[in-house]
């Protein structure tokens, strides 16, 4: 298995550690294994859109990527698109979460919530 590039900021690992152990907390299942799922969905005024979400599950077509203590479960499709690709932390005056940054991304709407490839 070849190694897949995505980057993923010191600030992001914090903030993706903090989530899971909220999440974990919630779901009252401290000791299940949770992962930041990222993938790319059909959608948005420009064609896709990101999807990030925490997932315990892993299917047969999924990649796991291993970064500072946490893992990404990227599927076999959208890792075609995420190659390459950083996440970030950021806040701003209007809002603040997690970003993506797609090399492979040749475009995106005004809002920013969605993007093309």
């Amino acid at each position: 298995m070849s190694e897949y590039v995505i980057e993923v900021t010191p600030k992001a690992v914090e903030k993706i550690k903090q989530y899971i152990a909220e999440f974990a907390k919630q779901q009252s299942k401290p000791d299940v294994n949770y992962r930041l799922r990222l993938g790319v969905q059909g959608g948005g005024c420009a064609g896709f859109t990101y999807d990030l979400q925490i997932d315990d599950k892993v299917r047969s077509d999924d990649r796991i990527i291993k970064k500072e203590g946490i893992e990404l479960v990227i599927d076999q499709i959208s890792l075609v698109y995420l190659e390459g690709s950083t996440i970030d932390y950021t806040e701003g005056l209007m809002s603040s979460g997690l970003t993506v940054k797609a090399p492979k991304a040749t475009g995106g709407c005004g809002c920013g919530s969605s993007v093309s490839f």
